[in-house]
């Protein structure tokens, strides 16, 4: 019968499944009190180093959590222009620390936000005064030629305190690899997929064969040398 070709790679995969978990529990050997007693120690010292693990992956989750929310005092921002080069550089973190308006002295580097609701600015104080019960800021970009539109103290998130040199670019790269996986996924993949579908479709019987037979032969070497390892160790 003319099987269509996704019934025969199920089918493949299955039985290529079944057929080493069986061989798997027919000739596995059962351990020995010593190899047990290996194992025992082996499942504590694996248990001990996954709670030290997940404890430090903790810890740093909550000091993320809360350096990025604001709720130690400061807050990581990764520099993405080069308006302040050559002071903060493309991939640089700068630590901005929330800091009282009166505070903030001409020359100092501030982050503020803009009327329009755009992301945060990081620019160099250039001048400031008072008018209308508030305090104003004058900003520019040090590679910048003309000055920014005067902001308020209400606008000013704080002042950057501290630089980490591109340490932000780890941050940037991971963006752009999930924006090219998901322009791939959602764009050219699928439109691929339709382009060449009769092609696909006719060599997907084999392709799932070889594969399914490469994965086979990969996991019986990977046992017998186990076994192998585990017969001199007894």
């Amino acid at each position: 019968p003319n099987i269509p070709w996704q019934t025969t790679s199920i089918l493949t995969v299955t039985a290529t499944t079944i057929g080493f978990l069986v061989l798997d529990a027919a000739i596995k050997p059962l351990p020995t009190a010593k190899q047990r007693r290996q194992i025992r120690i082996r499942q504590t010292k694996k248990a001990e180093k996954q709670t030290i693990y997940w404890t430090a992956i903790a810890l740093t989750a909550v000091i993320a959590v809360w350096s990025t929310t604001g709720l130690l005092g400061f807050t990581p921002t990764i520099i993405a222009s080069g308006s302040m080069t050559p002071t903060l550089n493309v991939g640089d973190i700068a630590i901005v620390a929330a800091t009282p308006a009166k505070a903030i002295r001409i020359g100092d580097i501030i982050q503020y936000y803009t009327a329009s609701g755009e992301p945060p600015t990081i620019h160099r104080v250039i001048d400031k005064y008072e008018s209308g019960g508030l305090t104003w800021f004058i900003t520019k970009g040090d590679a910048n030629n003309a000055p920014d539109n005067p902001i308020n103290e209400r606008q000013v998130a704080g002042k950057v305190i501290f630089t980490i040199p591109k340490l932000g670019w780890i941050s940037i790269t991971l963006k752009e690899a999930a924006h090219t996986a998901y322009t791939t996924l959602t764009q050219t993949l699928p439109t691929a997929i339709t382009q060449n579908a009769p092609a696909t479709l006719a060599n997907a019987t084999p392709i799932t064969a070889a594969l399914t037979l490469t994965a086979y032969t990969s996991l019986l070497l990977a046992y017998h040398k186990t076994t192998k390892k585990e017969g001199k160790n007894a």
